[in-house]
């Protein structure tokens, strides 16, 4: 792609959760006083103070996906020294849809000192063409399907495509990545790490 001078330079922000031992790949040693992670909603929905208790300290890397702790996907494992692969279900699966029962699980391979983005901002429908008219992309929200229940997602393939295209392309501009972590009484603190 060519230098367009509407592409901004821009920083990517990615929210983790607290962690004791610096986000280094393993079960906080003491998980039920991390009230700071819970303020995120799938931590907050998904944490079970009993089982990370028992395995608090330990690696991931050698815990079965049933044991591994509900912040493993909220990126709270980015300055861990080793690579592993978690199991995920797509939310429209878990849901019961007769449309997406066909979806299987999928493994994911997080590569060590890594975070796994998700582009909110660029898969909703309400900025979509926003961006789209701003950056000059190829997204239509009339190709979006009628799914049969209401989401805020871009959901046809070529809109998701184009989208995900240029971000992919964006995000390797080297620019910065700054790991935003909330704790209790929403405090913010930024730590940036420069993408090579």
């Amino acid at each position: 792609m060519d230098k367009n001078k509407k592409y901004p330079l821009k920083h990517v922000s990615l929210r983790v959760p607290w962690h004791d031992s610096k986000w280094n790949g393993t079960v906080c040693k003491h998980p039920g006083a991390n009230q700071s992670c819970l303020i995120l909603k799938n931590c907050a929905l998904n944490r079970d103070d009993e089982k990370e208790s028992q395995l608090a300290g330990k690696s991931i890397e050698h815990l079965s996906q049933d044991q591994l702790p509900s912040c493993v996907g909220e990126r709270g494992t980015f300055m861990s020294d080793f690579s592993f692969t978690r199991i995920l279900t797509h939310p429209y699966q878990k849901n019961k849809n007769a449309n997406y029962e066909h979806f299987k699980e999928t493994p994911l391979r997080h590569p060590a000192y890594s975070a796994g983005a998700v582009p909110f901002l660029w898969m909703m429908r309400s900025e979509a063409e926003k961006l789209a008219k701003f950056y000059e992309l190829d997204v239509d929200l009339e190709r979006e399907p009628d799914l049969g229940f209401n989401t805020i997602w871009v959901q046809e393939y070529q809109n998701q495509k184009n989208l995900l295209d240029f971000l992919v392309i964006f995000s390797v501009m080297n620019h910065f990545v700054f790991f935003m972590q909330r704790i209790f009484r929403l405090w913010r603190r930024t730590v940036g790490y420069l993408l090579e």
